[in-house]
């Protein structure tokens, strides 16, 4: 019973994990040139690291972020520009 639960689990947070990187980065600015990549404002925290990023444009971005699939959690790569 555990186990299909976690699956359930698993696939539900795919499914919802898809759904967000296909919508959110449609409402940022993409970079140009390179259309997985958008512009984003990140909060830094102490060790400066990017934290709590929000898609914006061009001109209020401090990071390019793409969303990057690591095994089956679904993360933001964001790099300083």
């Amino acid at each position: 019973m555990k186990t299909r639960i976690a699956s359930w689990a698993t696939a539900g947070a795919l499914v919802c994990g898809g759904l967000v990187a296909t919508a959110l980065p449609a409402a940022a600015d993409q970079v140009p040139g390179n259309p997985d990549r958008f512009y984003a404002y990140c909060s830094i925290d102490v060790l400066g690291f990017p934290l709590a990023c929000t898609e914006t444009d061009a001109a209020h971005a401090s990071h390019e972020c793409s969303y990057v699939l690591y095994g089956v959690d679904l993360t933001i790569a964001c790099e300083r520009i």
